[in-house]
């Protein structure tokens, strides 16, 4: 079952923070943004634009956590090229794709849609969507980017509205 729930907080001036709470929880995703941890400046949930597009977001980031992208855990993939191949998700009905680009090694380089939901203003708008993984290291026995963005194209120019480096990584398996 998919799902995840990012928090985070983002250091503003004048010794604020925004915080930034993000989520897939069964079937259903969710976003709130608020001020120093109280004060709401944007929320939504359920709406299934934003649903779709939690499910883009954790199956791209299933680069870090690579289990997640086997055909045992629901994922079909259909090549595309010798570089590139179209993973698809479904969960509770809702589906996604998105195409995985790789290296010579097998590494994930990046993935890419072009039409994933962005809320722009009170409304939510398919829009090209690319993230961009580099850097691997061995962790828990897996190789995963410990280097990370994602951004939009806008007028055909992509802007990053997110990058990160990996500091840490801890995975927990299960026995089936």
């Amino acid at each position: 079952m998919p799902g995840f729930l990012w928090n985070a907080t983002v250091r503003t001036p004048l010794a604020l923070h925004l915080r930034i709470l993000d989520a897939y929880l069964g079937g259903e995703g969710s976003g709130r943004v608020s001020l120093m941890s109280v004060l709401p400046i944007a929320a939504d949930t359920g709406v299934a634009e934003l649903n779709a597009a939690a499910l883009h977001r954790f199956l791209a980031e299933a680069a870090w956590y690579p289990t997640a992208l086997l055909p045992a855990c629901g994922v079909h993939w259909s090549a595309i090229s010798d570089h590139a191949a179209l993973a698809t998700l479904t969960d509770r009905g809702l589906t996604v794709s998105l195409e995985f680009r790789f290296n010579d090694s097998g590494e994930v380089t990046g993935i890419y849609t072009p039409s994933r939901y962005r809320r722009i203003g009170n409304a939510y708008q398919p829009e090209p969507w690319e993230g961009r993984f580099a850097r691997y290291e061995r962790r828990a026995g897996m190789r995963i980017p410990t280097f990370g963005e994602v951004g939009w194209y806008d007028a055909h120019e992509w802007r990053a509205a997110w990058r990160g480096e990996l500091l840490h990584a801890d995975y927990r398996f299960e026995s089936r």
